[in-house]
């Protein structure tokens, strides 16, 4: 996988677009093998932090890297063989007739050259929810698998761990997937709502982003989807019938496979698979709903589904996401502050339910 990667890299005249976290892992990542490769780092502001930063200076010093700041950093793209884009790029405003399939990113580099088995997740709210609960359940029964993406660690930094039997969980954005030509294995959206687009030049560009995540999926991967989110039903999208349709209701119609809820319980077609009166420490329906994509996940790996459900319930919240804080002068405090958009915020309400105060803070 890292000698494909390498192999398709060498020779070529390449950018990387952006210098935060997924930048210098990719320059890192592409110094170590290919030590002599010429490389252009192009971003648009060097700040103090980035002129103490050990990566720029090092990044400075070789002779073999070029670094082109400023507001034109964008100008110039079509003189790259690759152009190698970190996810929080925005190129709305940049005409892309000469440069799109130039564009590429680690995401896809690693679907495209490797052969291992990945799960794929995004949405607008749940994605790290349930990418890492996903991790934890199949942890739980394969400790070969890793957690890897918008998480929080670069594909490239764990790229050495991977081998042809890893399972690896990926949560992936939106930006991330704005670009990409291929798709993971078994790709899931949780939801989609408006957000973001103020990288996009229209919403539904934000929502064509997110279903790329199932349009190159081959015939025996596998798409599970939100069949209750208007944002997705409305796409008419060609799912498969061996696709995985999560609804709260019963009623499917577009696949064979449905997760759904009947009498306090969640089911996989016919199978009773977990009691939603269960004790567990993600509250609300929303994560109920998170936890459901994630049965889905453990029935297609054919996981034991007791053990799954002993991980599920045991849980705990993500920091900043209906996170409890404390008891302090009497009252409970839960921080939520990961609750950017009002669905987001409504259902964590629900969830708590006995709210006096909320306390918001506005950019």
């Amino acid at each position: 996988m890292i000698k494909e990667i390498i192999n398709f890299l060498k020779d070529k005249k390449i950018a990387i677009l952006g210098f935060g976290i997924e930048g210098k892992s990719t320059y890192k990542f592409i110094k170590k093998y290919l030590p002599e490769q010429q490389v252009d780092i192009l971003f648009k502001q060097k700040d103090e932090q980035c002129s103490s930063n050990i990566d720029f200076i090092e990044a400075e010093k070789d002779k073999f890297t070029r670094i082109i700041v400023g507001d034109n950093y964008l100008d110039n793209l079509e003189q790259y063989d690759v152009i190698i884009k970190s996810p929080g790029i925005s190129l709305k405003d940049v005409d892309l007739s000469k440069i799109k399939n130039k564009i590429t990113s680690q995401l896809e580099l690693f679907l495209e050259h490797s052969k291992v088995f990945t799960i794929g997740i995004t949405g607008t709210k749940g994605k790290s929810t349930t990418s890492s609960l996903i991790y934890e359940v199949i942890k739980e029964q394969n400790s070969n698998v890793e957690l890897l993406g918008n998480i929080g660690t670069p594909i490239f930094d764990d790229i050495e761990k991977i081998n042809e039997e890893t399972i690896v969980v990926l949560e992936i954005s939106s930006h991330a997937l704005e670009y990409i030509k291929r798709s993971p294995n078994i790709a899931i959206i949780l939801n989609i709502y408006e957000e973001h687009l103020d990288h996009y030049k229209s919403f539904q560009k934000y929502i064509d982003a997110k279903f790329n995540i199932f349009k190159f999926q081959k015939e025996k991967d596998i798409a599970i989807f939100n069949l209750d989110n208007e944002n997705i039903k409305k796409q008419n999208h060609n799912f498969k019938k061996t696709d995985y349709a999560v609804t709260m209701k019963q009623k499917n119609g577009v696949t064979e496979n449905t997760i759904y809820i009947k009498d306090n319980y969640v089911y996989c077609n016919n199978t009773k698979m977990y009691c939603i009166k269960d004790k567990r420490k993600l509250k609300g329906n929303h994560n109920l709903n998170n936890i459901m994509f994630v049965l889905a996940v453990s029935n297609i790996l054919k996981l034991d589904i007791n053990k799954a459900i002993e991980s599920i319930n045991e849980f705990e919240p993500l920091e900043h996401r209906l996170e409890y804080v404390g008891i302090f002068n009497d009252i409970q405090y839960y921080n939520d502050s990961i609750a950017t958009i009002p669905e987001a915020t409504i259902e964590s309400i629900k969830a708590l339910k006995n709210i006096n105060t909320l306390i918001v803070r506005r950019k």
